[in-house]
């Protein structure tokens, strides 16, 4: 006895009595058939795929990356369309998704992450057709490519130039003054006196002059510019000028001399 045999995928057949597999009847086109499919309209072509005749699977065949079809039953190449501007379609897309934020997406574009904004600039919508469309980084911040949001430039720096790419854009704050805040554009601070501020200083009282020295300017860059404590006096860190009202020079107690710089 002979065992039946399946009609083998990308065919079917609907009727009894098939003596071959020349009786197979091919799949039509806009419909798959498996291997031994009786009724091939109940399998249509899903959304996304084509189907030519003699198609096997319902997913052989997807529309190419940066097109999309909607349709059921496609059965050729045409039938998948050019994914629009503002979106992008990947293999077997049905519906095209939106272009994320931080990105944008041209004619044809085959994935979310295909096209950032360029260095310099940002994007922090959707469905943005060119690069055109991305946003200038804004002043005390820096947008490497593909940034959603500006990044503030770091306490201690500053920027007041626009589209900066990345960190090194961020200048250190000048000497003499100090720069507390993060995304800090224009420099006002001033150092704090009895105190010195290198370039990059955070806090105005960062670095304060060190024991045996004052300073009662705000002008100070350097534990260089720190002044002699004077003869009489004796002078702890942060010590601030005579006419100053907190932490002057002390007089030297009784019992006790205090050359210069004590």
């Amino acid at each position: 006895n002979t065992s039946e045999v399946a009609c083998p995928s990308g065919t079917y057949r609907n009727t009894v009595g098939a003596k071959s597999i020349h009786d197979c009847q091919i799949c039509p086109a806009g419909y798959f058939c498996p291997e031994a499919t009786i009724e091939y309209t109940t399998k249509e072509c899903p959304a996304g795929y084509i189907c030519p005749e003699g198609t096997k699977s319902a997913y052989e065949r997807p529309c190419y990356p940066g097109t999309y079809n909607p349709n059921n039953q496609s059965s050729i190449r045409d039938h998948c369309i050019n994914c629009p501007v503002g979106k992008f379609c990947t293999s077997g897309t049905d519906i095209p998704e939106n272009c994320p934020s931080g990105y944008y997406c041209p004619l044809n574009t085959d994935h979310g992450y295909q096209y950032p904004c360029p260095s310099g600039t940002y994007n922090d919508g959707d469905n943005l057709e060119n690069s055109n469309e991305c946003t200038a980084c804004i002043k005390g911040h820096y947008c490497p490519s593909g940034s959603i949001t500006p990044i503030s430039c770091p306490a201690g720096t500053f920027s007041n130039t626009l589209n900066n790419i990345d960190l090194y854009d961020c200048e250190p704050c000048t000497t003499g003054y100090s720069c507390p805040d993060t995304g800090t554009t224009t420099i006002t601070e001033t150092c704090s006196i009895g105190h010195y501020c290198p370039s990059g200083t955070i806090y105005a009282t960062q670095y304060a002059c060190p024991a045996g020295t004052y300073m009662d300017d705000t002008n100070a860059t350097s534990a260089y510019d720190c002044k002699d404590c004077p003869i009489g006096y004796y002078c702890g860190s942060a010590t601030t000028g005579l006419d100053q009202p907190s932490n002057p020079p002390q007089s030297c107690p009784p019992g006790h001399y205090c050359p210069l710089k004590t």
